[in-house]
């Protein structure tokens, strides 16, 4: 931009704005200032410059129609709104300030709480760029949502899938509450075990993409609550195959189904009428795995499983908790 004359910095009243560094972006939950002469209700405009007190968000809170946009700065204030003509109006962080963002876009014009945002000035593609690069790196960009796979229930593995980004970025997850804004679990692992403390929350993932052009998320299209585990019947995974009784001693053949195959179970037997004939062992399970008692003195004999620690779609299971009793072992 050029002007006639130069701009009179001979007292304070007016005087440059540095940009801020690469990379010093305002934190999340920070105070930011908007300055701009747009309008002040739908409609009103009055030709003088309003400030607003904004706080700065991380792109996963703000709609999802912003997802994945590079270098993206978003904003939301409780006592009001950018109106119409407020584009390219300057984000201000600190004192003395310095400029971190500037204004384009608002998911609802002039209204009390809207979201508002716009370009990322500490993003390296953009502060390299108005710093002569001609060529600056590219932020990562994503037109897609991640995705959030699991049944959120306590104890079981919850996996974030990354959409698909640009300019080979890399990439980190986080584990959030979008309700409440509480980040439960950010690094490198695209997995999280929710906890018995977990239980209730609507929980989320967030794709986080970075590379030298500057850092763009996606949160996932959907939310699941997480709730405990319920029991489920060991038949359902371990099947008997065969049981034979042969002098006083029971023999059962298991049919082991994934994921049970390969970890260590405790079976327990006991018999109806002889409170001394209970007794277990452990064992590693394998596709077929034979069971035997000791000798016992009574016909009626049961067997017990305890099912090791193990993760399925539907269930989870915890080794010692859930007890589950196999049919009675009959001769054949």
């Amino acid at each position: 931009m050029e002007l006639e004359s130069p701009f009179d910095f001979s007292t304070p009243a007016v005087q440059p704005i540095p940009i801020a560094k690469s990379g010093s972006s305002a934190p999340p939950g920070s105070d930011l200032s908007l300055f701009g002469w747009g309008q002040i209700g739908p409609g009103i405009p009055d030709t003088e410059e309003h400030s607003l007190q904004q706080t700065k968000l991380r792109q996963w809170q703000c709609p999802k129609t912003w997802q994945g946009l590079p270098s993206f700065s978003c904003e939301r204030s409780s006592t009001g709104s950018p109106c119409l003509g407020d584009s390219g109006g300057g984000l201000v962080s600190g004192r003395p300030g310095v400029l971190v963002a500037t204004l384009s876009v608002t998911d609802r014009n002039c209204e009390v709480g809207a979201f508002s945002g716009g370009p990322d000035l500490t993003a390296g593609e953009i502060r390299l760029w108005l710093e002569g690069d001609e060529a600056p790196p590219h932020a990562p960009q994503t037109t897609s949502l991640a995705t959030l796979a699991g049944g959120g229930l306590v104890g079981g593995v919850m996996e974030c899938r990354a959409p698909p980004w640009s300019e080979n970025p890399t990439l980190s997850t986080a584990f959030v509450e979008p309700t409440s804004g509480a980040v439960l679990s950010e690094g490198g692992s695209a997995r999280f075990t929710p906890t018995s403390s977990d239980a209730g929350r609507e929980l989320a993932c967030v794709s986080i993409a970075t590379n030298p052009g500057g850092i763009s998320e996606a949160i996932s299209s959907k939310t699941v609550r997480v709730r405990n585990g319920r029991t489920l019947r060991a038949a359902r995974l371990v099947k008997a195959l065969r049981s034979v009784r042969y002098r006083d001693r029971w023999s059962v053949m298991l049919r082991v189904l994934e994921p049970e195959v390969g970890k260590l179970a405790r079976v327990h037997w006991s018999s109806r009428k002889c409170t001394q004939c209970a007794g277990f062992k452990w064992l590693r399970l394998r596709r077929r795995t034979r069971v035997t008692s000791p000798r016992l003195r009574k016909n009626a004999a049961a067997f017990k499983l305890h099912l090791p620690t193990a993760e399925s779609s539907t269930v989870v299971y915890r080794a010692g908790v859930w007890k589950t009793r196999l049919p009675l072992a009959r001769h054949r």
